[in-house]
């Protein structure tokens, strides 16, 4: 289903993402010390207690710099093909979590692939992004403006898909610190 999303970063570790879809919104988000999700209906619900490690974890804004604080110990495994590009598969070892596997391409160092795995009530879950389409963001940093998941989100249908394409990207501005804030639930309407 085609949306539109919105994604603000802010340092040190503030995140916010919103979807807009023709008939729903969703948003979720990480305010520093809490993340929230908000569903279709408008429900507010704090994430699982391990998306908030992992939020907390990987510093948002910063994460693609941050590896050596995000993770305790990281280990080269050997070299990979991803989407026919050799990567350097690396394994990080967050504290108190399961390994995460990172895919970097050979000849740029750019992520190609990052797999973590998420508990479930049903057994472990992989949740796979690829990321593509490295592009200069206008002040030196290459950004992926196409980003592919499996599962759609994390914690939605293994059989689920998503595709993002970046349309703009927009370094340095002031974003308002109440985008970020853990959004009140809507008021139910009532019926006469």
């Amino acid at each position: 289903m085609p949306a539109q999303m919105e994604q603000y970063l802010k340092a040190p570790n503030l995140a916010s993402t919103l979807n807009r879809a023709a008939t729903f919104s969703t948003s979720e988000g990480f305010d520093g010390s809490t993340a929230w999700v908000q569903n279709m209906a408008g429900m507010v619900s704090d994430a699982p207690a391990i998306d908030l490690a992992r939020d907390k974890r990987s510093g948002g804004l910063y994460e693609p710099v941050t590896l050596k604080q995000e993770y305790s110990r990281l280990e080269v495994q050997g070299i990979e093909k991803v989407d026919g590009r050799e990567a350097y598969l690396v394994a990080g070892f967050p504290q108190g979590d399961s390994p995460e596997r990172l895919y970097f391409e050979t000849t740029t160092g750019l992520l190609l692939r990052k797999i973590t795995i998420l508990p479930t009530p049903f057994g472990s879950s992989p949740f796979e992004v690829d990321y593509d389409d490295y592009r200069d963001s206008g002040s030196g940093v290459k950004m992926p403006f196409w980003i592919r998941m499996i599962p759609a989100i994390p914690r939605s249908a293994m059989a689920s898909r998503s595709s993002i394409r970046i349309q703009k990207v927009q370094d340095n501005v002031t974003v308002d610190s109440s985008k970020f804030s853990k959004p009140q639930p809507r008021a139910a309407s009532v019926q006469p």
